[in-house]
């Protein structure tokens, strides 16, 4: 992160894509709320100039939307495992009991979708924000909807069910 560092005071035409990757890097390494706090900085720097603005915030914001949903998986779903956490659709069972990560992940999206309302990735993680907090299909903007209102009976339900020493799984 040194090396890093030293670039990103170097270089500002390479401010954004530098601090990206050293967001990445963080992420890489299991540590979301430093990357969150590096784009929350980056973001600052970005909205006090005027070309950086017009180039690169709502990359910023995406980023920090990815950010945010990180942090509620490791939360949640990492810290906090059962046999059906993490598996689409999200069951009553996996809701997210912290829901800090995906409430902000819902803010950064709806703040991206107001300039890119055609973005169908961004909507998609939208709505897999909002089925994180047992929100899905009823909080969800109508202008927003990236997956069906109404999702049919699930007849097999999958679960995590974890490896038990011994056997051939290992």
């Amino acid at each position: 992160m040194a090396r890093v560092d030293q670039a990103l005071a170097r270089a500002t035409a390479e401010l954004v894509p530098t601090t990206l990757i050293k967001a990445s890097l963080y992420h890489f390494h299991g540590q979301a709320d430093q990357a969150s706090e590096e784009l929350r900085a980056l973001r600052a720097r970005v909205e006090g100039d005027g070309e950086l603005k017009e180039k690169w915030l709502f990359t910023v914001i995406y980023f920090q939307g990815v950010t945010a949903l990180r942090i509620g998986e490791n939360e949640n779903c990492v810290m906090c495992r059962g046999e059906s956490s993490c598996i689409l659709p999200i069951a009553a069972q996996a809701v997210h009991t912290n829901p800090r990560g995906s409430r902000l992940a819902i803010g950064y999206f709806t703040e991206y979708l107001e300039q890119f309302p055609d973005d169908l990735e961004v909507r998609w993680l939208l709505n897999l924000a909002h089925m994180t907090l047992g929100q899905h299909p009823h909080a969800v903007n109508s202008r927003q909807p990236a997956v069906p209102r109404s999702v049919p009976e699930v007849r097999v339900r999958y679960r995590r069910v974890p490896r038990r020493r011994g056997t051939w799984l290992e």
